[in-house]
């Protein structure tokens, strides 16, 4: 990586089980209906957004193309409170109502409940993940409640820009696509 170039991974953690999710390919990961954790490494960036959904339709996008849809920044962004209080990420199950926007600003702003490390070029914080709440019937869920898979899609919020006027790519798109599959236990 060079000095000025930006970028971040991202790992599923349950169990003290640390699992990358890798770009380029499509990322399944079986869990225990429990919770779990996002570690975020952020190299030069302070966002990352996050579409957490029922319907495969993001995760199914090609990589180099714009997504179908987005009204978050400039129209009903998900407003994640400071420090992932309520310990939660926010699931679209009607296809188009927003998306998650994690970002570092400072020790006291941003959306991480844990910051490991911070430096003037890297951010590493961990979201930890107890309840999927559904933008369909605005109701919160315990994981362990979790009966289907969800399909996440991470980018780069400085790549992909969303608006009410649509979804604009702004360089190649740094996407890493992950399905949970829950095991049913």
């Amino acid at each position: 990586m060079s000095q000025s170039q930006k970028s971040y991974k991202i790992f599923l953690v349950q169990d003290s089980v640390k699992t990358e999710i890798r770009k380029g390919v499509m990322n399944d990961i079986h869990l225990k209906a429990a919770p779990f954790s996002f570690e975020v490494h952020l190299y030069r960036l302070k966002v990352i957004g996050l579409f957490a959904a029922v319907p495969d339709t993001f995760y199914r996008t090609a990589d180099t193309a714009e997504f179908p849809t987005c009204m978050m920044l400039g129209g009903i962004g998900i407003a994640d409170g400071l420090f992932n209080e309520d310990k939660s990420v926010y699931v679209d199950d009607v296809y188009d109502d927003g998306c998650n926007f994690w970002y570092y600003d400072s020790m006291s702003d941003h959306r991480f409940d844990k910051i490991k490390y911070a430096s003037k070029d890297t951010v590493i914080a961990v979201r930890t993940i107890q309840n999927f709440f559904y933008s369909k019937n605005r109701k919160s869920y315990k994981v362990k409640q979790q009966k289907q898979d969800l399909y996440f899609v991470f980018f780069d919020m400085d790549t992909e820009t969303c608006s009410t006027e649509g979804f604009e790519l702004n360089g190649i798109p740094d996407r890493r696509y992950l399905r949970l599959i829950f095991n049913k236990k």
